[in-house]
């Protein structure tokens, strides 16, 4: 929860102000490397749930219930560029808890039989599984001329190509290991509003090779009036500077230039490529978005105009959206 205080001091610059009513107090803050969060000791009075889901009673997650949160006096997080560093801290017992990088799940984990492999539960290391509501997705700044809304029916061609030819079948198989699904919108499956009968029609389908996808971008563009004589030009797409999102840009820009599209990358780091989000400054990126609560608005809200700020940095517009959003 945030104060609105400080919502209007800041505007669209609170995200990178940590002011809030939670169980933590930020103590020092190193982007891109650490963040030290201390008891709030005027946190209001909040205990450990007595009731949990299925199983949680015998795993022994509620034996705390009752207790005046937060547990803890203080909590370390530490941010990885490399996955392996942060792997090796965990298995030396230097980390109490490891969101497990899709990088390591060959050597950690038995994707058949859905557990971790043996040598882990010999070092007493405890898997805990669970669906998160979070989406990753590629973003586009709605105001390049190129293929933003100034672009008009030309940028909306592009747009839809550049979703045909990405291969999103590759990186939930090479890059996530098979430890995310496919998803058609911002509206998971897992949320009462989904409606499991509609389909993406701007991507991959399930019986279609990646060639036949490309053709399909290819038609696209073509009928936008894109030919070899006047492609559409060069793009820039900003690439977060670590292996796995190297791979996955080299893969992308392989599959565009089968479409006739170059991608060129500017390679930064997250702190950086927030700055450049929010003045404006990125053509397109990949992101991640987690539901603050279990609903859809969680997810609609990010393509509401009005809203403030934006929370993507897309500048995304459509007034039929809005009307149908409130």
């Amino acid at each position: 929860v945030y104060p609105h205080e400080a919502v209007g001091h800041y505007g669209k610059d609170i995200g990178r102000h940590a002011v809030g009513t939670g169980a933590y107090v930020v103590r020092t803050f190193l982007p891109g490397k650490s963040v030290v969060l201390v008891k709030n000791e005027s946190y209001r009075e909040r205990t450990y749930p007595a009731e949990g889901a299925h199983g949680d009673a015998e795993a022994g997650y509620l034996d705390d219930a009752g207790r005046r949160l937060p547990l803890n006096q203080m909590v370390v997080v530490a941010f990885d560029e490399d996955t392996q560093a942060g792997w090796n801290r965990f298995l030396k017992g230097r980390s109490d808890l490891l969101t497990m990088p899709p990088s390591v799940v060959p050597v950690a984990f038995d994707t058949v039989n859905k557990k971790l492999l043996p040598y882990l539960i010999e070092k007493n290391i405890s898997l805990h599984m669970h669906p998160r509501l979070e989406i990753f997705f590629l973003a586009f700044n709605m105001k390049d001329p190129v293929f933003g809304h100034p672009g008009g029916e030309k940028g909306l061609a592009i747009r839809r190509a550049i979703c045909l030819a990405d291969d999103t079948t590759w990186e939930i198989q090479q890059l996530y290991r098979n430890t995310v699904i496919p998803v058609e919108g911002p509206v998971l499956d897992e949320l009462p509003e989904s409606d499991l009968t509609w389909k993406a029609p701007w991507v991959r389908q399930p019986n279609e090779t990646i060639e036949e996808a490309q053709e399909a971008a290819r038609e696209v563009l073509e009928e936008a009036g894109f030919t070899k004589e006047s492609p559409v030009p060069a793009l820039e797409i900003d690439v977060l500077d670590f292996p796995g999102t190297r791979q996955m840009h080299s893969e992308m820009a392989k599959h565009l230039k089968a479409i006739g599209i170059e991608l060129k990358p500017n390679f930064v780091d997250w702190d950086t490529m927030r700055k450049r989000i929010a003045e404006g400054k990125t053509r397109m990126w990949r992101l991640s978005w987690e539901a603050d609560y279990p609903t859809a608005r969680s997810f609609l809200e990010l393509f509401y105009a009005p809203g403030n700020p934006d929370p993507i940095g897309g500048s995304y517009s459509n007034p039929d959206y809005d009307e149908l959003y409130e």
